[in-house]
């Protein structure tokens, strides 16, 4: 399944690609860790980059790639943590009792109140079986 945990957005991206930072987009990418990693260990970082300039805040989803089932959080640990700029992000998935169960159909997974642009990055970790891998994104 790690393979399919590769990505994000906009458009399809290679996983560690570098997306650059355009004014007035909002961005999420999703670095994979080399060698493929199995279901129930950490996904990688994923960055959201909010280059906007606004107030209106933003929230990613999750969703499942080829079918299958699984959950996902995001551990105290590993963020979501704000790395530039101002933003309040969070969110309920916290542990694997209270993962949130992916589905094919996008689902809201880490959200933030922001007061201009910013930067935040957090560590999901996916559990479960799947064919194809998840993808996030932002809006």
């Amino acid at each position: 399944m790690r393979p399919g945990a590769v990505l994000t957005l906009t458009a399809a991206l290679v996983a560690g690609a570098a997306v650059p930072a355009v004014a007035g987009s909002t961005t999420v990418t999703c670095t994979v860790v080399a060698g493929g990693l199995s279901l129930g260990e950490h996904a990688g970082v994923t960055t959201v980059a909010d280059h906007r300039g606004s107030f209106a805040g933003w929230t990613t989803s999750i969703a499942m790639l080829g079918g299958g089932t699984a959950t996902a959080y995001v551990a105290v640990g590993d963020g979501p943590t704000v790395t530039s700029g101002s933003a309040v992000a969070t969110t309920p998935y916290r542990t694997p009792t209270t993962a949130l169960t992916i589905s094919a159909m996008p689902q809201p997974f880490v959200s933030a109140t922001t007061t201009g642009s910013n930067t935040v990055t957090y560590i999901a970790t996916v559990a479960g079986a799947g064919n194809g891998g998840f993808t996030q994104s932002v809006s």
